[in-house]
This record gives structure tokens, sequence and C-alpha cells, in this order.
């Protein structure tokens, strides 16, 4: 699942900051596991949910947007056009981490293939 591959190449960043808190890896974990099908919507949904709850506990910018992207990984086994906010946040984050502005980098896998 390309978006969870997306969200994994900037989980460092809020990991980094918040070592402890293992909501987004969740997340993209749900994603995955989903495919599998090891997990179903419904709590693949709640782990979404909970990266997203990590995001605002964030205090910092980047570390915020790689949880949100990890949030969506995990939300597009609902709703499939979540993948695009994916690449967003990760380009986000990794552009915060960088000093660049989304665009100016080399784009993540496109999550429509």
């Amino acid at each position: 699942m390309q978006a969870a591959t997306n969200a994994e190449k900037v989980l460092a960043i809020f990991e980094s900051a918040y070592p402890e808190d293992k909501r987004p890896r969740a997340a993209i974990k749900a994603a995955r596991d989903w495919v599998h099908g090891e997990i179903g919507v419904s709590e693949a949904r709640h782990l979404a949910f909970a990266a997203h709850a990590a995001a605002r506990c964030a205090m910092e910018s980047a570390a915020c947007a790689a949880a949100r992207a990890a949030g969506h990984a995990a939300a597009t086994v609902h709703v499939a056009s979540h993948s695009r906010h994916v690449v967003a946040y990760a380009e986000k984050a990794r552009g915060l981490m960088q000093g660049t502005l989304p665009g100016e980098m080399t784009p993540f896998s496109d999550p429509t293939e």
C-alpha cells in the first residue's frame, strides 16, 4: 500500500520527537494489516483517529505533519482519497525538517499507482 509507504518515510520525524508515542506507527501498520485482511475497517479508522490525536498533541509542526500523514494512511482503507493527504502531509513534514517548501523536493510516490 503506497499510502503506508509514503507515511512511513517521514515517521522518524514524529518518533524522534515523541519516541514513546506509537500511535502513528500503529496507524501505518493498520493500513497494511487491512490490506492483508488482518483487521477490519472499523479498527483501522480507530487507529487513524488515534494518529490524528497524536498530531494534535505534537508541539513541533514537522512532527504534527508526520503524524497526520500516518493517520491519513490508515484512513485510506475507508476513503481512498485520503491517500492524497498522506503525500501532502509527508511533503510538509519533510519540507519543514529540510527548510524547503513542498513542491521543491523529490516527490513522493503517486498514491494512485
